[in-house]
């Protein structure tokens, strides 16, 4: 039996209360929901999974920053730094080092990346 099947083969019986032994005394579901969401207040997040949204020329100032203290860029400080999510950060990085913005250095699956700028 897989994880799919014992969850419809244990579900209905949870739902009936079969699973474990029922208390007479105790208040019936509903009332216990509805006493719960009288209290319950959500907010929104904070942060967002999008990555931050750069031109070109913001970017760049991120990294004339960057370099000023550090001799090397990787993938995930780029990350870091600018705010990006993995897909965007590799994007980013081919971008500028087609442009000859960067010069990739390292192994491949260990790339660095340094300033042409």
């Amino acid at each position: 039996m897989n994880g799919k099947q014992l969850k419809n083969s244990i579900l209905p019986w949870a739902k009936l209360g079969k699973l474990v032994p029922q208390d007479p005394n105790d208040e019936p579901a509903s009332v216990l929901f509805s006493e719960v969401g009288s209290g319950v207040s959500f907010e929104r997040a904070t942060f967002s999974s999008r990555s931050c949204q750069h031109t070109e020329q913001e970017l760049l100032s991120l990294l004339r920053h960057y370099f000023a203290t550090h001799t090397c860029l990787t993938r995930r400080i780029l990350q870091r730094v600018a705010g990006l999510r993995e897909s965007a950060a590799k994007k980013w990085l081919q971008h500028l080092t087609a442009t000859g913005v960067l010069q990739k250095d390292g192994a491949n699956n260990a790339p660095v990346y340094l300033w042409r700028g």
